[in-house]
C-alpha cells in the first residue's frame, strides 16, 4: 500500500511539473524528470550528509530521518520550480525582444 501511495506522489509531481512547464512554453518531459531527479537526489544527498555527520542517527529514530528526507525534497522541488519560473521568463524576454536589436527590415543595399 506504502509503495502505491509513493509511486502516486511521482507521478504527481511529474505531471505538476509537466503540465506548468506546458503552459510556460518550456520543454514538459525535460522538466517533468528533473522533478523526479530532484526529489530522490536532494534525498539522496541529505542522506549521505546525515550519514557522515551522524552515523547512528538513521538506526535510533528512523522516523526524523524519514521527515527531514522528504522536508528536503519538497524544498528541492521549490527551488526547481523557481528556477523553472525564472527559465520561463527569461524565454518570453527573449521572444518578445525578437531580431528587433540584431537586424531590422532593411537590406545591406539600402544603408
Amino acid at each position: 500500500m506504502g509503495l502505491l501511495v509513493g509511486i502516486g506522489i511521482l507521478v504527481g509531481i511529474f505531471m505538476g511539473f509537466y503540465s506548468s512547464a506546458q503552459k510556460k512554453g518550456l520543454t514538459p518531459w525535460v522538466w517533468g524528470v528533473l522533478s523526479i531527479v530532484s526529489w530522490f537526489g536532494s534525498q539522496f544527498i541529505f542522506g549521505v550528509i546525515w550519514g557522515m555527520v551522524n552515523p547512528r542517527a538513521g538506526l535510533e529514530d528512523v522516523m526524523t530521518l524519514l521527515l527531514f528526507g522528504l522536508g528536503v525534497s519538497i524544498l528541492s522541488l521549490i527551488i526547481l520550480y523557481q528556477i523553472m519560473n525564472a527559465q520561463a521568463k527569461k524565454l518570453g524576454e527573449t521572444k518578445m525582444g525578437g531580431n528587433d536589436e540584431i537586424m531590422d527590415d532593411t537590406d545591406f543595399d539600402d544603408l
